[in-house]
Formats: C-alpha cells, sequence, structure tokens
C-alpha cells in the first residue's frame, strides 16, 4: 500500500466527536470548525439532561481539541461535554455520548477517558459494538502501567497509549495487542482556557493525536471502517527505533547538524566544514573534543601557544575527557595539513597581551594554508576587508556568528504566520559567568537525543552552532550583536516559533549568559539587562539555575524569584561548578580566584544546596550530575502544568 504525505491532508470532509469537558467558547480559532455540540450531565437521581452548553470549564477537552486540530485543520468538530470542572462522569453519561455522536454523523469519535469497572463495560460495549459496525472508528486512551480501562480495550476500539514518539505524524502500531496504538504523550504545550496555553502530558494527549491520524485517513480512505482503518494505520505507522546523534544530524536539521550563521550566510556548517582544526585551545573550543559526537566534526589538529603548557598532551586528556587521538602542537601552521577549517577560539585577550592582531595573523595562516575559517571572534569585513577579499579569491569561508538588524526586522515581521509553540521550553540561567550553563546544555542535548527525542535549541555562546544548535544568538563575551535591547524580546520569541514551526522537535532548549539580576544595585557593572531582555524574549517554562558556592543565600532565592516572577518559569535545578570561586582581597586589590572541590567537599556543598533549597543540585562537569540534570529535566516536563 502507497504511503500517504500527511502534510498534504488537512481531513476535510471528516467529522469528529470529542467526549471531553467541552471546548472554551473563547478560542474563535477553533470556532470555525464547530458544527454542533451539546452537554450531557446525570441528574442526582440518574437522569440523563442534555443542554447546548458546551463551555469548558476543566480545560481538557479544550487541550485535544487543539492537538487533533494541529494535524488536522480541516475536520469539522462535535462537541459532547460529559466531565465537569473535576474531570468525572458516569459511565451512563459515556454511553449516551457515544450514541449522541452516531446520531450526529461523526466518522470518527475521539473518547480521552474510561471506566475501569467490568461491571458496567457490558452495555457501553454494546454502544461501542453498534458504532463500529455502522463504521465509526472509536479512538481512546489507556494510561500506560494502569489498570484495564473501557473503551480503550475493547476490540471494537482503537486504544492509544502514551509513549517516546517522534515527528509530527509519528505514532506506533502494535498489531494484536488491546491497545495497538501508541502515540507521544510527553509534556507539550497545549492550547487551554481564556485563549492561555498549558503544559500538559498524559495519554489524554496521546489520543487526540491518533484521531487526527484517522482523519487524515479518512479523508483520502472515506470508506474505510474500522478494520480498514487498522490496516491503514499499520501500514503508515512510525517504526519504532533509535538514532544515535550523529546519524539525527544528517537527517534532520532539529536534531544537530545546522551550522553557524552570518548575515548573508545560513548555509549549515557542515556543508563546508568536515575536518576541523582548533586554535587556540581555550574552554570555548574545549566542548568541540568533550562533545564531539554531537558535532559531526572531526577534529584533525590543535594548536596552543606553548606558554600555556599543553603542548604534547593529548587534547581529550588535557581537559579530563577521553583520549581525541590528536596531540596539542605549538602553531597553527604545523596543524594545517589535515583539515579543511580552521576554528578560532577567542584571540582578542591574547593579542592585548602580545600587542599583534593574532585574529588576523590566524586567518591569514588558515587562507595561506588554503582553509576556512570560523571565528567565535567578529571578523568585521570593515576591518579586515583584505581578507575577505582573498578568501573570496580563493573559494574559501570566513565566517563568524553574527545577527543582522536586517534579520531582525524580517524575523518579527513574519512571525504572525509561524503559530505558537507547542513544546515545552527549558532555560538555562546563571547568578555569573563561568558556571559550566553551557556545559550542562550540551549533556542535556546529549541524553535527550539518545532517548529519541528531537531537540530543538537556540544557544548564545559563539560555538553554538557546531554542536547543531538551530539559531546562534551570539551575546556572549565579545558579543557582536549591535541590536537595541527593546528587540530582543520580540526577536527571541519569533526565532523560537520559527524553530518550532520548520523543524517540529520535541523540546527546545535555550540558555542565557552571566548572571540574571542584579547583585549591587548600586554597581552598573553587575546589572544584567541583557540576561532579564533574553528570559523575556525565550519564555521558558522551567529553568536551570548556574549557582557559586560564594553566592549569598539570599542573592541565589532573589534570583529563583525573579525567573518566577519577570519569566513566569520555575527553577527545577540548581548547577554548581566544582570550581570554588573566593573574592580575595590584598594590599587594596580585590580579585576573584578559584580552585577545584576536592570530591567530598563537592559533595557536602551539594547537598547543602539542596537542604537549603529543597531542589535537586548537581556538577554539570561530573557524569552522575549530567544523569540527575537530565532525569530532572525530564521529571518535570512530565508533570501537569
Amino acid at each position: 500500500m502507497a504511503r500517504l504525505s500527511f502534510a498534504d491532508l488537512t481531513g476535510r470532509g471528516v467529522r469528529v466527536a470529542i467526549i471531553d469537558s467541552g471546548l472554551d467558547p473563547s478560542r474563535l480559532d477553533f470556532a470555525r470548525n464547530v458544527v454542533g455540540g451539546v452537554s450531557i450531565q446525570a441528574g442526582d437521581d440518574g437522569t440523563l439532561r442534555r443542554s447546548a452548553d458546551y463551555g469548558d470549564e476543566a480545560g481538557h477537552g479544550t487541550a485535544c481539541a487543539g492537538i487533533l486540530l494541529g494535524l488536522a485543520p480541516a475536520v469539522e468538530l462535535s462537541i459532547v461535554r460529559i466531565f465537569d470542572a473535576f474531570l468525572s462522569a458516569r459511565a451512563s453519561v459515556l454511553e449516551a455520548a457515544l450514541e449522541y455522536a452516531g446520531e450526529q454523523g461523526a466518522h470518527i469519535v475521539n473518547t480521552s477517558l474510561g471506566v475501569t469497572d467490568p461491571a458496567v463495560a457490558g452495555r457501553l460495549r454494546d454502544v461501542c459494538r453498534s458504532l463500529s459496525g455502522a463504521g465509526i472508528c472509536i479512538v481512546s486512551a489507556q494510561p500506560r502501567d494502569s489498570e484495564r480501562s473501557f473503551p480503550a480495550e475493547f476490540e471494537e476500539v482503537i486504544g492509544v497509549e502514551d509513549g517516546e514518539v517522534r515527528g509530527r505524524y509519528g505514532y506506533h502500531y502494535r498489531a494484536g495487542r488491546p491497545i495497538e496504538c501508541v502515540a507521544k504523550g510527553g509534556p507539550r504545550r497545549v492550547a487551554w482556557l481564556n485563549g492561555e496555553e498549558a503544559l500538559k502530558s498524559g495519554a489524554s494527549y496521546a489520543a487526540p493525536h491518533i484521531s487526527g491520524i484517522v482523519a487524515l485517513l479518512k479523508e483520502r480512505h472515506p470508506a474505510a471502517g474500522p478494520e480498514e482503518m487498522r490496516t491503514l494505520l499499520e501500514s503508515h505507522a512510525t517504526r519504532p527505533r533509535r538514532e544515535t546523534p550523529r546519524k539525527r544530524g544528517k537527517k534532520a536539521r532539529g536534531a544537530g547538524g545546522r551550522g553557524p550563521r552570518r548575515p548573508g550566510d545560513l548555509q549549515p556548517a557542515s556543508a563546508w566544514m568536515r575536518r576541523v582544526v582548533l586554535y587556540p585551545f581555550s574552554k570555548e573550543l574545549h566542548g568541540l573534543v568533550r562533545f564531539r559526537d554531537l558535532t559531526g566534526l572531526e577534529v584533525v589538529g590543535v594548536a596552543d601557544p606553548a606558554g600555556r603548557r599543553l603542548v604534547g598532551k593529548d587534547a581529550g586528556e588535557a581537559i579530563g575527557a577521553e583520549p581525541a587521538g590528536v596531540k596539542i602542537g605549538p602553531a597553527l601552521a604545523g596543524e594545517l595539513a589535515a583539515g579543511d577549517t580552521v576554528i578560532l577560539g577567542y584571540l582578542d585577550e591574547l593579542g592585548r597581551i602580545a600587542k599583534r592582531d593574532l585574529l588576523r595573523e590566524a586567518i591569514e595562516a588558515a587562507l595561506a594554508g588554503n582553509r576556512n575559517v570560523y571565528s567565535l571572534n567578529a571578523v568585521p569585513e570593515l576591518r579586515y576587508g583584505d581578507l575577505y577579499a582573498e578568501s573570496r579569491r580563493r573559494g574559501l569561508r570566513v565566517a563568524y556568528p553574527s545577527v543582522s538588524i536586517a534579520e531582525v526586522e524580517r524575523t518579527i515581521r513574519d512571525k504572525s504566520g509561524l503559530g505558537k509553540i507547542a513544546v515545552p521550553v527549558v532555560g538555562f540561567f546563571g547568578t555569573s559567568s563561568q558556571q559550566g550553563k553551557f556545559t550542562a546544555q550540551l549533556a542535556l542535548r546529549r541524553h535527550l537525543l539518545k532517548q529519541g527525542y528531537r531537540v530543538g535549541q537556540l544557544g548564545t555562546e559563539h560555538q553554538s552552532g557546531l554542536f547543531g544548535f538551530d539559531y546562534t544568538f551570539p551575546m556572549g563575551y565579545a558579543s557582536p550583536l549591535e541590536l537595541p535591547l527593546q528587540r530582543f524580546e520580540p526577536f527571541l520569541d519569533a526565532k523560537l516559533r520559527e524553530i518550532h514551526h520548520e523543524q517540529k522537535p520535541d523540546v527546545l532548549i535555550v540558555g542565557s549568559q552571566s548572571g540574571t539580576i542584579p547583585f549591587a544595585i548600586d554597581e552598573p557593572r553587575t546589572h544584567h539587562f541583557v540576561s532579564l531582555a533574553f528570559l523575556l524574549g525565550a519564555k521558558p517554562d522551567v529553568c536551570v539555575l548556574a549557582v557559586n558556592c560564594m553566592d549569598p543565600e539570599e542573592y541565589v532565592r532573589d534570583t529563583i524569584d525573579a525567573i518566577r516572577i519577570v519569566g513566569k518559569a520555575r527553577t527545577i535545578c540548581l548547577l554548581l561548578s566544582d570550581k570554588q570561586r573566593r573574592v580575595e582581597k590584598a594590599h587594596g586589590r580585590t580579585w576573584v580566584s578559584s580552585r577545584v572541590l576536592e570530591a567530598e567537599e563537592l559533595r557536602q556543598t551539594l547537598k547543602e544546596l539542596e537542604d537549603r533549597f529543597g531542589l535537586p543540585a548537581v556538577c554539570p562537569a561530573d557524569p552522575a550530575g549530567q544523569r540527575r540534570l537530565a532525569e530532572t529535566v525530564e521529571t518535570a516536563l512530565s508533570e501537569a502544568a
């Protein structure tokens, strides 16, 4: 049987009855689909009463309608409200609702509900058998690992449970099982009451996904009854599988593979960058060795100034990671032969110390060796026009992450057609800089990809695009951004919508820079307007907060409160670097020093943080901490909002 392209279908001509808690009348975007509705309630004496008021008081039915319409936007909806505000209803009311759906000409009935008492299932099954015999497809949810639920268990009904499934139209089909369909029930943003959205999860939200798929199949096969529909579902199902991040990166831009951008250059880095040389081997480039499985790149050379005492060491072992099989050399020119691209870390500070333009010298060396260049430092064409001219003459690239005003205005202008974000957003924020926030983001990305999630990601570190992030917003150290603060919120909001629209991720990850709120209101150097603007634009649902050993408890609590009050997001986990930072004073000078904490010191400090704030506390550099972070995030995303 030829597979259909679900993206070409809309569910036109198909009527779906949603038996649930009703529909929020303020959702005018849904109103055009509604062809009728009713409320069926039971009185104290068991008498059933009908009314025309099918308004939603619980939000559950509105959410199910939104998921269905997200897949099949042209279906006709018949709304049957049976739940009260507490999501409860009698079995007799469900039976009457099913009969009403049949009377109203529904082709599909969605019931994200059921009864667990077999004593009342007999009459319910008779009704389902009658509807199925009339060619009506009934789709019903049953939570995983729960007791048997009816009508989902009936052979006349297409049963659905929630599971880990990827893709906009993804689902699994298990022929011969009482609950044959598995659809995404994990955390997602859904339509809610009063025109708002909420983060929800569970089998209740997997059922309308299958109902939407059935509606699309029904559009193309209008005569298909329940049994033929099962055959169609089986033939169009997603095959359960997991891919490595690198494989996913080659297939799906949203899951790893989109590279760095500069104005007018939106081509993925993977199209022109394969075998790379790193210089200098600063912390910003360590991740390309530590997390090289996320990049799709092969590190074939590393160079670093001899005075930093890394020369001769294996690049992986030098940073406490697995051996990389690449020895660190003393000069960039000596490492160029094997690569096609040179990735330059920050050279401005080294240049100031040496009183030379080391950025220019490094680019000249790369071009002389016929190598492309990607620089974390900005390479403005006004200053380095001769190098750009030379790169064009040689057919090479010189690129760096940047955002043009033209792109900002275009993105903001076009966001109205992108729709709202319907997946959870996880944000990483901190009380200061150099706390391991980016390492934690990479570790979480790696974990989620291995679990089969499609990950959308916007990074603020200049190297973000090298790890497959969908967009780099370079607001970190030496930022080239010339963007007014008032454009941050609309641009970031629009850019995340664009990622959501184009990549269809299961989750979005965003990471800020430096601190979040002022440490000292009278000290302008501690004001973090950019981070607050980022928070307002990213609109995370949950946040991970990086803190320091020396942070006063009040400052940490204030930061958590600020994220909650300003960003409307709750903090779910604390990050603590394995480096202890301390303020030192001597001879009238003040500076911050750091040292690596001993294992027992780190364990005790993490425990104290957990006891003090009632949140999990992990070290982002520790594999066990990375696992716990990932588990904490997954748990938080699975909870009802």
